[in-house]
């Protein structure tokens, strides 16, 4: 599909024409049909210069999956102060590199609340999990439009120490994508993770995403066994698909959050154990696990200086506490805390690419990741999805627009 380039000029008196709320346009203006002066200079000079220009991100971009022209598209703004609206801004202009991706479903992460609840506003939006179809490649060799994919948010150079050996978590030049709460994104192409056609929406927003990616990145390099005893402190989003993956790996897991509702949910995803946090200080009934011994495993989701004394409290001799939440600052006294109980503590923070295959794997051995969405809204209802996130009854949101 062809996309008719249009001077910005062009682009402006077109958008005055139709109102800010339109569109569509009929009229279509190219470089090549009405050429101002530079175009037909650029193009006697050099006519394949001015071929790939045709080619370029500057342009009026027409949606290939709609057939429509399109000028205006809806993106969540964050107001502060506890409020989001929709607003319309320009579609996106992929940079070179990127490909535009129209998005079918993002979901809402946890972290994001803090800017909700942050009296400043921002700029679009924070939002990172998010599936679609290519609608414009741009070129890309290997991608094509219509072509369903997940966009994987943390975005390595691929030419630093650390990318050329496949951990882009580490990169040097790394960049984060954000405002994925929108109709359409640009993302870098080498991190759009191609969907499998057996593979739902629902499930490649889960496994694409923080939900399922951080827990499957955390405990593979853990190396977790079945049958060992977990604990899994804080069932945020993060936290309930750790519980989903380590029961479905054969883990005996016990959840520990504050909200009843989130511990229910834990148990319906395989949890055999949950405690609540608010009742009783969890780390005595932690401790007797395991005979005693307390659990094997603690995945600390939470990141609070409570959760995280908590995990080293309760943690068996030997035994291995992951730090996956971030919450501010905790005092960590190594003689007592590590050395004496030879613990292993690992840090855990996003997910590879390569991650991204073995929970396909998963997938179709049966995990049903999309469990984990417990509510739908759509895009115009965003400020109804992230006051549900914040009183935090309810599991994964996601904002579908198919």
């Amino acid at each position: 599909m062809t996309f008719h380039p249009t001077p910005y000029s062009r682009r402006s008196e077109r958008r005055r024409r139709c109102g800010r709320a339109g569109l569509t346009a009929s009229v279509r203006e190219d470089w090549g049909q009405r050429p101002g002066r530079r175009e037909r200079t650029l193009a006697a000079l050099s006519p394949r210069l001015f071929s790939l220009l045709q080619k370029a991100s500057w342009r009026l971009r027409r949606n290939p999956l709609c057939h429509q022209e399109v000028f205006c598209v809806k993106r969540l703004r964050f107001l502060g102060g506890r409020r989001v609206e929709v607003e319309e801004v320009d579609l996106p202009r992929p940079q070179p590199g990127e490909v535009l991706v129209r998005v079918r479903a993002s979901a809402l992460c946890g972290s994001e609340m803090e800017a909700f609840r942050s009296p400043e506003a921002a700029t679009g939006n924070p939002g990172h999990e998010v599936v679609g179809e290519i609608a414009d490649a741009c070129g890309h060799p290997t991608l094509r439009e219509g072509a369903r994919v997940a966009c994987h948010a943390v975005v390595g150079c691929q030419r630093c120490y650390w990318c050329l050996r496949g951990y882009e978590l580490f990169c040097e030049n790394m960049r984060g994508y954000s405002n994925a709460h929108a109709e359409y994104v640009a993302h870098a192409a080498h991190h759009c993770l191609p969907i499998p056609d057996d593979i739902t929406w629902d499930q490649a927003l889960m496994i694409g995403g923080d939900t399922v990616g951080v827990a499957y990145h955390a405990a593979t390099r853990t190396g977790v066994r079945a049958g060992e005893e977990a604990a899994v402190l804080g069932c945020g989003p993060v936290g309930l698909g750790c519980v989903l993956l380590l029961s479905f790996w054969g883990l005996r897991v016990t959840a520990v959050d504050l909200v009843p509702y989130r511990l229910d949910l834990a148990r319906s995803l395989g949890a055999v154990e949950s405690i609540n946090a608010a009742d009783a200080d969890p780390s005595d009934a932690l401790r007797s696990l395991n005979d005693g011994r307390g659990p094997d495993l603690v995945f600390d989701c939470a990141g609070s200086p409570k959760t995280l004394d908590t995990a080293l409290r309760s943690v068996r001799k030997g035994g291995t506490v992951i730090v996956i939440g971030e919450r501010g600052e905790t005092p960590i006294y190594p003689s007592r805390d590590i050395i004496h109980s030879e613990l292993r503590i690992l840090g855990s923070w996003y997910f590879l690419r390569s991650d991204f295959w073995g929970m396909v794997k998963e997938t179709r051995h049966g995990l049903r990741p999309e469990r984990l969405i417990t509510h739908r809204f759509r895009l115009d209802d965003a400020q109804a999805a992230y006051e549900l996130m914040d009183s935090g009854q309810c599991g994964k949101i996601a904002f579908i627009q198919l």
